[in-house]
């Protein structure tokens, strides 16, 4: 009966994130996307070298990292799915509702109503924060990973030995896959110290400590393979950034990421923390939001903080211990006595859920289509039937000197504005004035976040300043 309900709550979850995004089934691969391709379609070399650090880097758009899965999972969908991106969308759906589903277990596992667990999965399908991970092709193997996560979490939350082990295979497959993985050490370290007293009644506290050290082992090797890709590769070290300015703005987005002001978001987030202290002696409140602290941590204090607040895909594990977070508060006051407490939650509830859905659905992420139409010119322009290489003009925008370009050159000439005019080519451009009647004549306005954090004012209304 277990697992049909499972499936059930599967398709649920399927079905709600089709929903959304199934627009974006039109849209076309962007920016690393044609490198990924370009590479699995053209590569002659021997896939085992990526298992070695100093032979060949695993990323292909940074030329480091050790990221060996990463190459892997690309190269074997490319010969199902091809240049197909509804193909790879509709595989990265249901891999994002696998997630979901993924979030509603573990929920129920901290002992979170069942209630409260299944809200928190609906507002993760439709959460907006999550549309550029969900919609972006170069994101759907960290996509993959965090499932691979998501599922060691729950195996880690149970008490069996065998899921211990099975954890840990799981966490060695995610951080062969992604560079993201390392954070999940800081995960399971916050739920040992928040429950350690539970788990040492249960006599399970020694056996979980070993499957912690497992998971710091695999970390280690990870880390240390990544070193010696940065020093045989050194195209990526990422620079020493340490800027409360962007982990502000990272707090102030994943609860409230709207077009909104900042005195609305810095609201809503003092709320939000005062729904935490009011109810600090629940545990799973406590470890909750140690995970969402922990990785924004994990991405600003450690890595980088200057570049990713307007880059949210690397806030989707957060956003899932946030969903869990909401979900709880949500359905506890739901399932309170008191008739009014009920009504408001339920009404803040489908809200939430639906103000989320319709800002996926109608804007489908203005910063997506406005590349993503791009590339589908450039795929038209390289597919139309004609003796030799086609020139094209590619005015100084984003595109110019871009790798990504190598994925169309055996079919197209890329020229600078002088010859284009010169030889009278066929112009490709932009064409911004086209563009801002369908979006606005400030396109930056809409990118993933109101503006008001972004150091570079953006001049030419390009949302990727």
């Amino acid at each position: 009966m277990t697992g049909k309900k499972d499936g059930v709550l599967f398709c649920v979850f399927f079905v709600v994130s089709f929903a959304v995004y199934f627009l974006s089934l039109k849209n076309y691969f962007i920016n690393d996307d044609f490198i990924h391709l370009d590479f699995v379609k053209n590569f002659q070399g021997n896939y085992l070298d990526f298992l070695f650090p100093h032979v060949r880097p695993s990323d292909v758009v940074t030329h480091a990292r050790y990221e060996p899965f990463h190459i892997y999972f690309y190269a074997f969908l490319y010969p199902f799915f091809r240049d197909s991106f509804p193909a790879y969308q509709l595989l990265h759906i249901a891999i994002h509702a696998l997630n979901a589903f993924l979030i509603y277990k573990i929920g129920t596992r901290l002992n979170i109503r069942a209630a409260g667990a299944f809200i928190a999965a609906l507002f993760f399908c439709v959460y907006r924060l999550n549309s550029q991970e969900v919609l972006w092709y170069a994101s759907l193997f960290c996509t993959a990973a965090y499932s691979l996560l998501l599922a060691a979490f729950l195996l880690f939350l149970k008490p069996s030995r065998a899921s211990q082990f099975y954890s840990v295979g799981l966490f060695l497959v995610a951080a062969l896959l992604s560079l993201r993985a390392p954070q999940y050490v800081l995960l399971t370290g916050a739920w040992l110290w928040v429950f350690r007293k539970e788990l040492k009644e249960q006599e399970l506290l020694g056996r979980k400590l070993k499957t912690y050290l497992a998971y710091a082992g695999v970390s280690a090797f990870s880390v240390i393979c990544n070193l010696i890709s940065w020093r045989h590769f050194p195209n990526d070290i990422p620079g020493f950034e340490f800027d409360f300015f962007a982990l502000w703005a990272f707090f102030l987005n994943l609860v409230f990421p709207y077009q909104s002001g900042t005195l609305l978001k810095t609201a809503v987030l003092f709320l939000c923390c005062g729904f935490v202290v009011v109810h600090r002696k629940d545990k799973a409140v406590i470890f909750l939001t140690l995970a969402i602290i922990l990785n924004a941590f994990f991405w600003f204090l450690i890595f980088s903080a200057g570049h990713l607040p307007y880059a949210p895909r690397y806030s989707y594990i957060a956003a899932a211990f946030f969903s869990l977070l909401l979900g709880h508060f949500l359905s506890g006051a739901i399932q309170s006595g008191v008739t009014a407490k009920k009504l408001i939650a339920a009404a803040l509830a489908v809200c939430l859920i639906g103000f989320n859905a319709y800002l996926v659905v109608s804007q489908d992420i203005v910063w997506f289509k406005y590349l993503s139409v791009r590339g589908k010119k450039l795929a038209a322009i390289s597919r139309f039937e004609a003796p030799g290489k086609k020139q094209v003009f590619i005015a100084d925008d984003f595109f110019s000197h871009d790798p990504n370009l190598n994925y169309f050159k055996d079919e197209l000439e890329f020229v600078s504005e002088m010859p284009a005019v010169n030889s009278g080519v066929f112009p490709v451009d932009l064409e911004r004035d086209r563009y801002a009647e369908y979006f606005g004549p400030d396109i930056g306005r809409q990118y993933w976040f109101y503006p008001w954090f972004v150091r570079k004012v953006c001049k030419d209304n390009t949302p990727w300043c």
